[in-house]
Protein backbone atom coordinates (compact mmCIF):
# COMPACT_ATOMS: atom_id res chain seq x y z
CA UNK A 1 0.00 0.00 0.00
CA UNK A 2 1.21 3.65 -0.76
CA UNK A 3 1.71 6.30 1.18
CA UNK A 4 -1.17 8.30 -0.51
CA UNK A 5 -3.09 5.03 -0.41
CA UNK A 6 -2.59 4.69 2.95
CA UNK A 7 -3.33 8.44 3.61
CA UNK A 8 -6.76 8.12 2.26
CA UNK A 9 -7.28 4.69 4.22
CA UNK A 10 -7.00 6.77 7.16
CA UNK A 11 -8.90 9.64 7.11
CA UNK A 12 -11.48 7.30 5.53
CA UNK A 13 -11.57 5.21 8.73
CA UNK A 14 -11.42 8.41 11.01
CA UNK A 15 -14.48 9.78 9.47
CA UNK A 16 -16.40 5.91 9.88
CA UNK A 17 -15.10 5.92 13.54
CA UNK A 18 -16.03 9.76 14.18
CA UNK A 19 -19.93 9.02 12.11
CA UNK A 20 -20.20 5.67 14.49
CA UNK A 21 -19.58 7.60 17.77
CA UNK A 22 -21.93 10.13 16.58
CA UNK A 23 -24.46 8.18 16.31
CA UNK A 24 -23.87 5.88 19.50
CA UNK A 25 -23.64 9.40 21.12
CA UNK A 26 -26.95 10.24 19.60
CA UNK A 27 -28.72 6.57 21.05
CA UNK A 28 -27.35 7.36 24.33
CA UNK A 29 -28.48 10.65 24.62
CA UNK A 30 -31.75 9.51 23.54
CA UNK A 31 -32.37 6.73 25.86
CA UNK A 32 -31.23 9.61 28.89
CA UNK A 33 -33.64 11.69 28.02
CA UNK A 34 -35.87 8.82 27.73
CA UNK A 35 -35.06 7.42 31.39
CA UNK A 36 -34.68 11.11 33.18
CA UNK A 37 -36.00 13.92 31.20
CA UNK A 38 -35.17 16.35 33.65
CA UNK A 39 -31.40 15.29 33.58
CA UNK A 40 -28.76 16.27 31.57
CA UNK A 41 -26.74 13.23 29.46
CA UNK A 42 -24.77 11.58 31.37
CA UNK A 43 -20.35 13.36 30.85
CA UNK A 44 -19.10 9.57 31.39
CA UNK A 45 -21.43 8.37 28.38
CA UNK A 46 -19.18 11.20 26.55
CA UNK A 47 -15.87 10.03 28.08
CA UNK A 48 -16.36 6.37 27.32
CA UNK A 49 -17.42 7.04 23.93
CA UNK A 50 -14.36 9.15 23.11
CA UNK A 51 -12.25 6.57 24.94
CA UNK A 52 -13.26 4.01 22.44
CA UNK A 53 -12.67 6.16 19.71
CA UNK A 54 -8.98 7.24 20.95
CA UNK A 55 -8.40 3.61 20.88
CA UNK A 56 -9.31 2.39 17.99
CA UNK A 57 -7.45 5.37 15.56
CA UNK A 58 -4.48 4.67 17.46
CA UNK A 59 -4.69 0.82 16.83
CA UNK A 60 -4.94 2.03 13.19
CA UNK A 61 -1.87 3.73 13.39
CA UNK A 62 -0.25 1.16 14.81
CA UNK A 63 -1.16 -1.48 12.27
CA UNK A 64 -0.18 0.93 9.07
CA UNK A 65 3.02 2.52 10.29
CA UNK A 66 6.10 1.39 8.62
CA UNK A 67 8.09 -1.93 9.45
CA UNK A 68 11.51 -2.00 9.03
CA UNK A 69 13.92 -5.03 10.48
CA UNK A 70 17.57 -4.08 10.82
CA UNK A 71 19.63 -7.10 10.75
CA UNK A 72 23.17 -7.80 11.90
CA UNK A 73 25.48 -10.65 11.21
CA UNK A 74 28.25 -11.79 12.63
CA UNK A 75 30.62 -10.53 14.90
CA UNK A 76 28.75 -7.13 15.22
CA UNK A 77 27.26 -8.07 18.24
CA UNK A 78 31.06 -7.21 19.35
CA UNK A 79 30.64 -3.11 17.91
CA UNK A 80 32.42 -0.73 20.26
CA UNK A 81 35.12 -3.53 21.09
CA UNK A 82 35.94 -4.61 17.73
CA UNK A 83 38.63 -2.79 15.33
CA UNK A 84 37.53 0.39 16.95
CA UNK A 85 39.67 2.28 14.30
CA UNK A 86 37.66 0.59 11.97
CA UNK A 87 34.04 0.19 13.51
CA UNK A 88 34.12 3.05 16.10
CA UNK A 89 33.63 2.62 19.77
CA UNK A 90 29.53 2.86 19.84
CA UNK A 91 27.78 -0.52 20.34
CA UNK A 92 24.72 -1.38 18.15
CA UNK A 93 22.79 -1.48 21.91
CA UNK A 94 23.77 2.68 22.13
CA UNK A 95 23.01 3.46 18.95
CA UNK A 96 19.68 1.70 18.30
CA UNK A 97 17.59 3.83 20.62
CA UNK A 98 18.97 7.17 19.13
CA UNK A 99 17.86 5.83 15.65
CA UNK A 100 14.40 5.17 16.75
CA UNK A 101 14.30 8.43 18.59
CA UNK A 102 14.69 9.71 15.16
CA UNK A 103 11.57 8.06 13.51
CA UNK A 104 8.93 7.68 16.20
CA UNK A 105 6.58 6.83 13.41
CA UNK A 106 8.55 4.19 11.87
CA UNK A 107 8.52 0.75 14.10
CA UNK A 108 12.58 -0.31 14.13
CA UNK A 109 13.08 -3.52 14.74
CA UNK A 110 17.22 -5.05 15.59
CA UNK A 111 18.35 -8.22 15.30
CA UNK A 112 21.25 -10.02 15.28
CA UNK A 113 23.22 -13.07 14.92
CA UNK A 114 26.40 -15.30 13.83
CA UNK A 115 24.87 -18.10 12.51
CA UNK A 116 23.78 -17.42 8.53
CA UNK A 117 20.77 -19.85 8.65
CA UNK A 118 19.44 -17.82 12.12
CA UNK A 119 19.90 -14.44 9.69
CA UNK A 120 17.67 -16.34 6.69
CA UNK A 121 14.81 -17.63 8.59
CA UNK A 122 14.64 -13.86 10.18
CA UNK A 123 14.58 -12.14 6.69
CA UNK A 124 11.83 -15.25 5.37
CA UNK A 125 10.10 -14.00 8.64
CA UNK A 126 9.49 -10.13 8.73
CA UNK A 127 10.09 -9.86 4.04
CA UNK A 128 6.52 -10.33 3.25
CA UNK A 129 4.80 -8.23 6.06
CA UNK A 130 7.63 -5.25 6.61
CA UNK A 131 8.57 -2.32 4.75
CA UNK A 132 11.70 -2.96 4.56
CA UNK A 133 15.43 -4.82 5.86
CA UNK A 134 18.56 -2.66 6.22
CA UNK A 135 20.71 -5.64 6.26
CA UNK A 136 24.87 -5.86 7.44
CA UNK A 137 25.48 -9.47 6.86
CA UNK A 138 29.42 -8.48 7.63
CA UNK A 139 31.72 -11.44 6.39
CA UNK A 140 28.65 -13.47 4.76
CA UNK A 141 28.13 -10.45 2.41
CA UNK A 142 31.32 -12.25 0.37
CA UNK A 143 30.38 -15.89 0.51
CA UNK A 144 26.64 -16.06 0.90
CA UNK A 145 24.79 -17.52 -2.16
CA UNK A 146 22.08 -18.63 0.24
CA UNK A 147 21.50 -15.15 1.56
CA UNK A 148 21.41 -13.73 -1.98
CA UNK A 149 18.44 -16.57 -2.89
CA UNK A 150 16.75 -15.79 -0.01
CA UNK A 151 16.68 -11.77 -0.91
CA UNK A 152 15.70 -12.35 -4.42
CA UNK A 153 12.84 -14.54 -2.86
CA UNK A 154 11.00 -11.72 -0.77
CA UNK A 155 8.64 -8.76 -1.28
CA UNK A 156 10.01 -5.91 0.65
CA UNK A 157 13.48 -4.00 -0.25
CA UNK A 158 16.92 -5.02 1.51
CA UNK A 159 19.29 -1.88 1.39
CA UNK A 160 22.89 -3.65 1.91
CA UNK A 161 24.99 -1.63 4.52
CA UNK A 162 28.62 -1.48 5.72
CA UNK A 163 30.22 0.72 8.44
CA UNK A 164 33.90 0.87 6.61
CA UNK A 165 34.04 1.40 3.28
CA UNK A 166 34.47 -2.11 2.41
CA UNK A 167 36.41 -0.74 -0.98
CA UNK A 168 39.10 0.98 1.14
CA UNK A 169 39.98 -2.71 2.51
CA UNK A 170 41.70 -5.70 2.15
CA UNK A 171 40.80 -7.09 -1.68
CA UNK A 172 38.35 -9.58 -0.81
CA UNK A 173 35.89 -7.58 0.70
CA UNK A 174 35.22 -5.71 -2.18
CA UNK A 175 33.13 -8.39 -3.49
CA UNK A 176 29.95 -8.89 -2.56
CA UNK A 177 27.53 -12.08 -3.19
CA UNK A 178 24.52 -10.12 -1.86
CA UNK A 179 24.63 -6.77 -3.70
CA UNK A 180 22.74 -8.16 -6.77
CA UNK A 181 20.15 -8.78 -5.05
CA UNK A 182 19.59 -5.64 -2.87
CA UNK A 183 18.20 -2.50 -3.88
CA UNK A 184 20.92 -0.76 -3.04
CA UNK A 185 23.90 -0.70 -0.93
CA UNK A 186 25.57 2.09 1.45
CA UNK A 187 28.64 2.33 2.93
CA UNK A 188 31.43 4.01 4.66
CA UNK A 189 29.54 6.20 6.86
CA UNK A 190 30.10 4.26 10.41
CA UNK A 191 26.75 3.87 12.31
CA UNK A 192 24.86 6.55 10.27
CA UNK A 193 25.13 4.13 6.93
CA UNK A 194 21.68 2.92 8.84
CA UNK A 195 19.83 5.79 9.38
CA UNK A 196 20.87 6.51 5.36
CA UNK A 197 19.14 3.07 4.63
CA UNK A 198 16.04 4.19 6.72
CA UNK A 199 15.61 7.29 4.47
CA UNK A 200 16.13 4.90 1.45
CA UNK A 201 13.17 2.57 2.41
CA UNK A 202 10.95 5.31 3.76
CA UNK A 203 11.41 7.37 0.17
CA UNK A 204 9.81 4.40 -1.44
Amino acid sequence: MSKVQKEKAFFSFFTFERKYFQRKLKVRISEQRTKRKSEKPNFFCFLLAYSYLCKRIVLYIIRYMKKIQIINGPNLNLLGKREPGIYGSSSFDEYLPKLQAKYPDVEIDYYQSNIEGELINKMQEVGFAYDGIVLNAGAYTHTSVALQDCIRSLNCPVIEVHISNVHQREEFRHKSLISCACRGVICGFGLDSYRLAIEAILSE
